[in-house]
C-alpha cells in the first residue's frame, strides 16, 4: 500500500469522522479474477498492539475499486504508529487479497491523555469540568460574605 506522505497523518487521538481515506485498488489483477465482488476492511495494529477491522465503504468503477475510510474515534484511540493492511474477503469470509502494509500516524492531543473505549466520553469530560467551575464559584461567592 503507498500511502502519500501528507495522508499519512490521520488525525489526533477522540477525533471522530473528522477525517477519511480513500485507497484505489486495480480491478483486476494479474493474479487474480475480478476482485470487485469482495467486501473490503482495514486491519490495523497501534502502537500498544492493539488491533482493529474496520469495514471501508467501496464504489466499483471499470478498472478499479474505490476504498473510503471515514475514520472514527474508535480508529484513533492510540496516538503514535498505526499499521494498516487492506484485507479482501469472500461472501463465506475468506481472505481473497491483501495490500501490502501501510503506515499512519495519530497524534496526541494537548493535555488529553490517550484514552480508550473505558473512559469517560466528551459529554461526561465538560459535565465534570461545568460542575468543577460551578463548585469554585460557589466556594469564592461564599468566601466573599
Amino acid at each position: 500500500m503507498v500511502i502519500p506522505k501528507m495522508d499519512r497523518y490521520i488525525g489526533t487521538t477522540q477525533d471522530n469522522h473528522a477525517e477519511s481515506r480513500i485507497f484505489q485498488i486495480e480491478r483486476y489483477t494479474s493474479s487474480t479474477a475480478d476482485i470487485s465482488n469482495l467486501t473490503f476492511k482495514l486491519a490495523t495494529k497501534d502502537e500498544k498492539g492493539n488491533a482493529n477491522l474496520i469495514y471501508l465503504e467501496k464504489a466499483v468503477e471499470e478498472d478499479r475499486v474505490i476504498l473510503t475510510w471515514t475514520i472514527s474515534e474508535n480508529d484513533v484511540g492510540t496516538s503514535g504508529t498505526m499499521l494498516a493492511q487492506i484485507k479482501a474477503f469472500d461472501e463465506m469470509g475468506t481472505l481473497r487479497w491483501n495490500s501490502f502494509i501501510g503506515v499512519f500516524y495519530v497524534e496526541k492531543n494537548l493535555n488529553m491523555p490517550d484514552v480508550s473505549q473505558e473512559q469517560l466520553s466528551d459529554y461526561e469530560v465538560m459535565l465534570q469540568k461545568v460542575t468543577k467551575a460551578l463548585e469554585e464559584l460557589d466556594g469564592a461567592m461564599i468566601a466573599s460574605v
